[in-house]
C-alpha cells in the first residue's frame, strides 16, 4: 500500500480508483496518460462514480484520450448515454449471477457480535457510564446506590431497521483490519 512501483519507462500501470482520483488533484487533465480502463464499473462506489464525472469532463478537453468501461453484469446503455454515445463492444460469453451481501446483514442472520474489546474493533464505540440513584427496598428502606453502566447512546441511527447488537457491532467495525471471525 502507497508503494508505488512505475518508472520513467512504464507503459502500463494498474492502481486503484483512489490512486487515479489523487492524481487528478496533480495532474486534472491526466496528461501523458493515453488510455484508462475501469474495471467492475457496475459497482457504483462513489469513487468510481466520481471518477466517471471527472474522465467525462476531461474527454471535452482530450479527445485523444481512451476511457475503456468494463464489467460482465452493467447496463451498457446507462453508459453510454453518460458518454454522448460512446461506442460499444460486446465480448459474448458467459455471464455470472452476482450476488451482494452487507455486512449488516450477515451480522443481523447469524446473531454475531462485534465485541468492543476485539482487535478488530474501534477503540472508542462504548464508554462506561455511572449514575447516582436512590433505591426504595423492603419496609420503604431507602439506600443510595451508584450504577455503573456501558452506554451505547452514541449509536448511529444508520441501521434502525437492524436490532440493537446488530447496531453497535456495526458502529465497531474498524474497516481497517480484517475480522476473520467474519470469513
Amino acid at each position: 500500500r502507497l508503494e508505488s512501483k512505475k518508472s520513467h519507462r512504464t507503459k502500463l500501470l494498474f492502481c486503484t480508483t483512489g490512486v487515479i482520483l489523487r492524481r487528478l488533484q496533480d495532474d486534472p487533465l491526466l496528461q501523458g496518460i493515453t488510455h484508462v480502463i475501469v474495471d467492475e464499473v457496475h459497482e457504483r462506489q462513489w469513487q468510481i462514480d466520481f471518477l466517471l464525472i471527472a474522465l467525462r469532463q476531461i474527454l471535452k478537453q482530450r479527445s485523444d484520450l481512451k476511457v475503456i468501461l468494463m464489467s460482465a453484469t452493467l447496463d451498457a446503455n446507462l453508459f453510454i448515454d453518460f458518454f454522448g454515445g460512446a461506442p460499444l463492444i460486446s465480448v459474448p460469453g458467459r455471464t455470472f449471477q452476482v450476488s451482494s451481501y452487507y455486512l449488516e446483514d450477515l451480522l443481523e442472520a447469524t446473531g454475531h457480535v462485534i465485541e468492543a474489546d476485539a482487535i478488530h474493533a474501534k477503540k472508542e464505540s462504548w464508554s462506561t457510564k455511572s449514575q447516582a440513584t436512590f433505591a426504595t427496598g423492603r419496609g420503604e428502606h431507602k439506600s443510595f446506590r451508584t450504577i455503573t453502566y456501558d452506554s451505547n447512546e452514541g449509536v448511529s441511527d444508520d441501521y434502525l431497521g437492524y436490532s440493537m447488537p446488530t447496531r453497535i457491532s456495526m458502529d465497531r467495525v474498524e474497516e481497517k483490519i480484517v475480522n476473520y471471525d467474519l470469513i
